[in-house]
C-alpha cells in the first residue's frame, strides 16, 4: 500500500522536512562553492604570489564561462525525452 501524500487547501502537497533538508543541502553546497573561491584566491595570491589583475581576468572568465554553461546545460537535459526508471530528476 503506497502512503499518500498530505496536501493543503489548494490541492499541492505541503512543505514538509525533506523539503527543507533538501533547501538546506542546497545553500550548503551554494555556501562551500563560495567558500572555496576565497580560498583559492588567498593561495594563488599571497602564496603563488599571481598578480592581482591576472587572477581578476581569470576569475572574470571563469564566471563568464559558468553563465554561458549552466542555461546550456540546462535546456540540454530540459529536451531530453527518454523515460527514466525513477523519473529524469
Amino acid at each position: 500500500m503506497k502512503k499518500q501524500p498530505v496536501l493543503d487547501a489548494n490541492g499541492k502537497r505541503k512543505f514538509g522536512i525533506r523539503d527543507k533538508l533538501a533547501y538546506a543541502a542546497g545553500d550548503l553546497g551554494c555556501n562551500m562553492s563560495f567558500g572555496l573561491k576565497s580560498t583559492v584566491q588567498t593561495f594563488w595570491l599571497v602564496y603563488m604570489m599571481m598578480e592581482t589583475g591576472l587572477f581578476s581576468i581569470l576569475l572574470l572568465l571563469v564566471q563568464a564561462w559558468d553563465a554561458i554553461n549552466d542555461p546550456l546545460i540546462g535546456s540540454l537535459i530540459d529536451n531530453d525525452k527518454r523515460k527514466y526508471r525513477l523519473g529524469k530528476y
